[in-house]
């Protein structure tokens, strides 16, 4: 289902498929520079038509594949940082097939983030850094709005 094997045999000292990696996917569209795996994995190898996203030392560390109707992650590790909060968000957004629903009661900045209470007519907007950030918000029917936030300010509208 997730497109990969680990290399645990006798052949792991042999010569492995060159594995390439494509970052121009959905899930990665929020990602700058490299994208932090922890301890990460070794020796992980694509099979079938899964799509290697990232890699380290010839290594997959992200992939996708669909099978039948479904579609599957691959994470190499994922230690808590806003980075990865987002990529694990644009990650279940795309295995779910619902890609056009993420960017409702959305923050465009990954250091922030954006709760709706559509019943109250509310969205809180946090700061989860140290620093002033700026993002825009994303209502349900397209609208926008720029914020800009001080650290750790959490503010409603």
């Amino acid at each position: 289902m997730l497109g990969v094997e680990k290399e645990i045999g006798l052949t792991a000292s042999t010569n492995k498929p060159v594995v390439t990696a494509d970052r121009n996917h959905f899930i990665t569209e929020d990602t700058a520079g490299t994208i932090d795996y922890g301890e990460g994995m070794n020796m992980i190898y694509p099979i079938g038509g899964t799509k290697v996203l990232d890699t380290h030392n010839g290594s997959s560390n992200l992939t996708v594949n669909t099978y039948g109707k479904g579609r599957s992650v691959y994470l190499a590790g994922l230690p808590y940082s806003n980075e990865n909060a987002r990529l694990l968000l644009r990650a279940i957004y795309w295995s779910a097939g619902c890609e056009e629903e993420m960017k409702k009661y959305y923050s465009s900045n990954p250091d922030t983030e954006c709760h709706a209470f559509p019943e109250a007519g509310k969205v809180c907007v946090v700061n989860n850094t140290d620093k002033e950030q700026d993002t825009t918000v994303v209502y349900a029917d397209g609208k926008t709005m720029d914020i800009k936030l001080s650290p750790m300010e959490s503010i409603w509208i």
